[in-house]
C-alpha cells in the first residue's frame, strides 16, 4: 500500500485511510446514538445510581481507557517514530504507517465501545458522554496524515 505509486497525497492508500478513519467517526455518532434511542426496561434504575454513587464499571473503564492511551502513545512511539529511520524502502514505511494508523483507531474505537457498554448497562446517556468524546477527540488528533508528514516530525501529536 505504498502512497509513492501515484506521487499525489490522494493516491489509493490515503484514499483508505481516510474511508476507515471516517467511517469509524461516524460509528462513533452512531454508538453516542444509541443509549439515546434505545430505552430501558419499564422499572430499570441501576442500583448505583439510585444510591447517587457512580457505578464500579464506570471508574474500571475509565482506567482502563487511560492506561490504553498511554499504551497507544507509547506503542506509536516505539513501533513507528523511533523506526521511521530503520525503514529500507518508502513502501515498507508506508506499510508501517498504514498498520500504526489502522491499529491507532481500533484503539481510540475502544474507548468508544466502553462508552456503549456503559450505556447499555446504566442506560444513562450522560456516562458515556465522557467515553465518546475522549475517542472522538483522539480520532482527530490522529487522524490520517501522509507518512511523509509524519517523518518530518519524530514527535507525538500531544508531545
Amino acid at each position: 500500500m505504498s502512497t509513492h505509486d501515484k506521487g499525489s497525497p490522494d493516491s489509493s492508500a490515503t484514499l483508505v485511510l481516510w474511508l476507515v478513519w471516517a467511517s469509524m467517526l461516524f460509528s462513533l455518532m452512531v454508538m453516542a446514538s444509541v443509549p439515546l434511542i434505545i430505552p430501558p426496561p419499564p422499572g430499570f434504575v441501576p442500583f448505583s445510581i439510585a444510591a447517587g454513587t457512580v457505578p464500579p464499571i464506570v471508574v474500571i473503564l475509565a482506567v482502563a481507557s487511560a492506561m490504553l492511551i498511554a499504551v497507544l502513545r507509547n506503542a506509536r512511539k516505539k513501533r513507528y517514530f523511533d523506526q521511521a529511520a530503520s525503514y529500507a524502502s518508502a513502501e515498507e514505511k508506508d506499510n508501517a504507517y498504514f498498520t500504526m494508523a489502522l491499529t491507532t483507531w481500533v484503539i481510540c474505537e475502544l474507548v468508544g465501545v466502553f462508552g456503549l457498554v456503559i450505556g447499555y448497562l446504566t442506560f444513562e446517556a450522560l456516562l458515556a458522554l465522557p467515553f465518546l468524546l475522549v475517542a472522538a477527540t483522539l480520532l482527530g488528533i490522529y487522524r490520517p496524515k501522509s507518512p511523509a508528514a509524519d517523518a518530518n516530525s519524530s514527535k507525538e501529536p500531544l508531545d
